[in-house]
């Protein structure tokens, strides 16, 4: 036999198997055709973004991704028809990826097209039924269509994979309130919320469970804390619309994205999405303002300058601008001029919670601790949940003498764990010791050691552990014949 007769059979086998792979896929001629997309109503960055993808798709008509990511990009600029077009396209070009039909049906959900919607989630399910958010938003489709029993065994699927996702906890409780059953409603909640932290819709549904259980104080707190929450939604992990959404450069998503770095302690990769966010719109006030904050907080204060021009140049009286600007002033020392941006700020807006907060402690380095208590005092008549409030109005109630007064505070926000915990636990403590109540301190303080020696916190390691040998101490001075 030649050399040639088995390269020509290896080569033969390899054409018969992409065949047989390609077999089940829609010819060009079975596909939709491609949608008429309307670009003018968007910037022209954008234009030009959705322009390239019209062209790869031109280009390679018959390739899944090329018509996956003009869907994708419809869809995060919310063109959901012709977005759905694109991920039908893409799916039968590619019949076993499970991301089309997934991303088909959110897009004929959006368009309130319940049935279409519902077979393409189906659809995805079958290729993927690990993928928890495939049978959340088919829970969602079906709670939408008050067809509750599927939505529960949707869930139920959701949760089997991932018992710790926020979202099926979440339409767990609506399922709940739904039929009456408000104690169970908050169960559920209260798994939401340890699990997502808080956002807008939880704290209106813990309201309504409140009050149909006749706790009308704890539900008007619950809808305080909706309107400080209204525009944060829940922390959702779905790395296929994660994919999408990221793909957005329209000014406010690349602000929102930016915050969340911030958050996160990404300095570096926020500033990136801000200034192509200016670069984008160089008149957004948005993305000037929180520019303002990222550059304060890295000391950058000439940069921040800049910014704080720009601002100023579009909206003089706007009051985030002068708040922004009292955080910059204060990062920098220049106390008299900060006092005076929050002062502005609040002028402007006087219930903004997180302006009184840092007005507060302005008022508290100048001595100045009844009027820092009364900015404490209106931030949480705003937003009773503002841990920070709590936190300095109960330090500073037990400086003054108040230690049952400072308890109040300080009890309400010692669960959540983070880096300012042990400082808050190390408070409690001295509230406790100073109600005589001597058992509580010391293990009040055993954990705030615990959780500062978790955050590297040196100082309050060492001061709780001081604490502690006090404390005991004067138990035994107590407690000798």
């Amino acid at each position: 036999m030649s050399l040639f007769l088995p390269r020509y059979l290896l080569i033969t086998l390899f054409f018969l198997g992409a065949l047989a792979g390609c077999g089940d896929r829609a010819t060009l001629s079975e596909l939709p055709p491609v949608p008429q997309v309307d670009t003018q109503r968007y910037l022209r960055v954008i234009q030009e973004q959705i322009d390239v993808a019209i062209g790869q798709v031109e280009k390679f008509p018959g390739k899944a991704a090329t018509n996956g990511n003009l869907g994708k990009l419809l869809y995060t600029y919310e063109q959901y028809e012709s977005a759905s077009i694109m991920f039908d396209r893409a799916g039968l070009l590619e019949t076993k990826e499970f991301r089309w039909p997934y991303l088909s049906g959110r897009a004929k959900a959006e368009l309130g097209q319940t049935d279409a919607a519902e077979q393409s989630l189906l659809r995805a399910l079958e290729r993927r039924p690990d993928y928890g958010p495939i049978n959340v938003q088919l829970a969602e489709l079906y709670l939408k269509a008050s067809r509750d029993e599927e939505a529960r065994t949707a869930v139920e699927r959701a949760l089997i994979s991932d018992p710790d996702r926020p979202e099926a906890h979440f339409i767990l409780a609506k399922l709940a309130a739904r039929n009456g059953e408000a104690e169970q409603t908050i169960k559920h909640l209260e798994r939401v919320e340890q699990l997502s932290g808080n956002f807008g819709a939880l704290h209106y549904l813990y309201s309504q469970a409140y009050r149909q259980l006749g706790d009308h104080e704890e539900a008007d707190v619950h809808l305080a804390s909706y309107e400080q929450f209204k525009d944060v939604t829940a922390n959702v992990v779905d790395l296929v619309m994660g994919n999408v959404l990221e793909m957005n450069i329209s000014v406010n998503q690349l602000v929102t994205r930016a915050k969340r770095l911030v958050v996160g302690g990404n300095n570096a990769a926020a500033l990136k999405l801000l200034e192509q966010a200016v670069e984008n719109d160089p008149d957004s006030l948005a993305a000037h303002v929180t520019l303002i904050g990222v550059y304060s907080s890295n000391q950058r204060f000439a940069e921040a300058d800049q910014h704080i021009a720009a601002a100023t140049a579009i909206d003089p009286d706007h009051s985030k601008l002068h708040y922004a600007i009292g955080v910059a002033r204060m990062i920098e020392q220049r106390i008299t001029e900060a006092t005076r941006a929050f002062e502005r700020s609040l002028s402007i807006d006087p219930r903004n919670a997180d302006t009184n907060v840092q007005l507060g402690m302005l008022l508290e380095q100048q001595q100045r601790e009844g009027e820092a208590i009364s900015k404490y005092e209106m931030a949480l008549s705003q937003a009773p949940v503002n841990r920070v409030a709590h936190w300095r109005l109960g330090r500073l109630l037990l400086n003054r003498g108040d230690a049952s007064g400072s308890l109040k505070h300080l009890e309400s926000i010692r669960e959540q764990v983070d880096p300012a915990t042990p400082e808050i636990l190390l408070d409690l403590a001295r509230a406790y010791a100073a109600e005589t109540r001597v058992d509580e301190a010391i293990a009040t303080l055993e954990q705030s050691m615990e959780l500062a020696q978790r955050f590297d916190n040196v100082p309050a390691t060492n001061k709780a552990r001081g604490l502690i040998k006090t404390y005991r101490q004067q138990q035994e001075r107590s407690n000798a014949p």
